[in-house]
Formats: structure tokens, sequence, C-alpha cells
């Protein structure tokens, strides 16, 4: 991770600002455009070759990313990006998921059943200092039902991939639809 001077570009493990890679963080279309970033909770902009922190303090790319992206963001070996803190995205955070990408397609089944076996918590992050109380679901219990949206990294702690949780809870909602009308129907 860094400034290549040779490549006039900065590298993100094997991603670059130009270019694309197989890992977790995908860029696809050059070049990369960033109209503003929070990273480890200090805000940037960019103005062309220039990243400006929101006290107006500007420096180069190379030097600002260097500084803020390398503390707060760790790639492990398998490719994926941890960032502590929060990261705030003005814009879409998108996964790949067009069909052909895919094999072994199948309806999901007893989506209701699955979804009542669900707990939903409230908690505080121990790593937080603002001890500010978030939602969401604990990943050892989740993945007692739904072990697809939970992963384990190599220290064996668990992460949720949230967004995915959506296709169940669609399924779920099409699930009471249907018991629904066949109730409104019984009268």
């Amino acid at each position: 991770m860094g400034w290549d001077e040779s490549a006039d570009e900065f590298i993100l493990g094997t991603t670059t600002a130009t270019g694309s890679s197989t890992g977790d963080l995908t860029i696809t279309a050059a070049p990369l455009s960033i109209s503003a970033l929070t990273l480890g909770g200090t805000v940037i902009t960019s103005t062309g070759a220039e990243l400006n922190y929101v006290d107006g303090v500007t420096s180069n790319i190379q030097t600002q990313l260097d500084a803020i992206i390398s503390s707060p963001l760790v790639e492990s070996p398998s490719g994926t990006f941890t960032l502590t803190g929060d990261l705030v995205v003005s814009g879409n955070v998108t996964s790949q998921s067009d069909e052909t990408l895919k094999e072994n397609i199948k309806e999901i089944e007893g989506a209701l059943e699955k979804i009542t076996k669900l707990s939903g918590r409230t908690f505080v992050m121990k790593s937080d200092e603002s001890k500010k109380e978030n939602i969401g679901f604990i990943a050892q219990e989740l993945e007692q039902h739904l072990p697809q949206v939970v992963f384990t990294d190599p220290d064996g702690i668990k992460s949720v991939s949230y967004g995915n949780v959506t296709a169940i809870l669609v399924e779920a909602i099409k699930e009471l639809h249907l018991t629904v009308e066949e109730l409104k129907n019984r009268k």
C-alpha cells in the first residue's frame, strides 16, 4: 500500500487508483474520483491532485493518503481490508451480482422460519470511545442460522455481511404476504 512514483498512482494492496483488482476492494474505472471521504474519523475532500482535511490544511495526495490510510486501514494476507472506525461514502457501495458470475443458483427456502430465529441486538462496541449504542446482530448467533453471511478472519474475529441479509428478508416478506392473502381469501 502506498504511492508508486514510477507509475504515478496510489496502490492499495493489489488495487490501484487507475486499475482494478481481484481483491475485496475493486476499482473498475479510472481515474478514481472521490468528492469527500471520511477515514478513521478524518474528513478529507479532493481538489485536483490535492486532498484537503476538513480544517482546510492542504498537502499532496501521497502525503495525506500515506498518513490517513496507512494508519486505520489494514490489509490481511487474504487481501481483505479492515478499517477501524466509520467509513462514510457519498454515493453507492455495490457488490458484483451479475448472473454470469454465479453458479448453483437456488431459491431461498424456509426464509420466514430462519428469520424468526434471528435476534436483533443493541450494543456498544468496546473500541468505540464515544460509547454510542448500535443495532445489529451478534455474528456467532447469526452464524447458527445464516452461516452464508458470517465471515471469520485469520484471528477468529467474525464479521457480518449485512447487505446479504436483505435477500432472505425479501423472501420472508413474500412468505408472510402469501399467508396474509390466504387468510383474506378464507373470509
